[in-house]
């Protein structure tokens, strides 16, 4: 096989922090506001046929709830990895380092 003629791969980027929290807890408070909404209306909905639409909002809800425990079981495991020193834990942002 002849040799390949490409450049070296490059090393791939540090990982950058993000805030997990953010997104899980915005879709949480769409589908508690949704749920609030379906509530004051489910009477006149369930009359339709369509009352079952607010146990999606439940649903939508608690699966938000259930994805702020794992963001938090997620961080409370990093601060671990990072305490015994971990080379898995996500390295600093670059604007970390600028202080």
């Amino acid at each position: 096989m002849p040799a390949s003629s490409a450049p070296p791969r490059r090393a791939d980027p540090a990982p950058y922090r993000t805030n997990d929290y953010a997104p899980v807890i915005g879709g949480t408070v769409a589908w508690a506001v949704a749920l609030i909404v379906l509530a004051a209306r489910h009477h006149d909905m369930a009359d339709r046929g369509q009352g079952w639409w607010l146990w999606v909002a439940v649903g939508g809800f608690a699966l938000g709830l259930w994805g702020l425990a794992m963001v938090a079981i997620t961080h409370r495991a990093a601060a671990r990895r990072a305490g015994r020193g971990s080379e898995t834990d996500m390295p600093s942002t670059p604007d970390d380092d600028a202080d």
